[in-house]
């Protein structure tokens, strides 16, 4: 896990992460203002462009946390 610059706010910031392939998998939920929602739209278009799962809720995040705990338990896979 890796906190990044707000877009804008810094380098690198999670675009460039994304782009240069640093990263596998994004968790990225707002606070609902319209900046943030604006940089969620720009943050999940690039994930999409690269490949990269994007999760924007907390519910998701922990249904994929559980996932991937369960994968790897012994027997994860059966």
């Amino acid at each position: 896990m890796r906190l990044v610059h707000p877009i804008g706010e810094g380098r690198p910031d999670s675009l460039d992460l994304i782009t240069n392939g640093e990263v596998d998998l994004i968790i990225n939920t707002t606070s609902g203002d319209l900046s943030a929602r604006s940089h969620k739209e720009t943050i999940r278009a690039c994930a999409e462009r690269r490949g990269v799962p994007c999760i924007t809720t907390v519910p998701g995040a922990a249904a994929v946390l559980a996932g991937i705990e369960a994968v790897g338990r012994p027997g994860g896979l059966e």
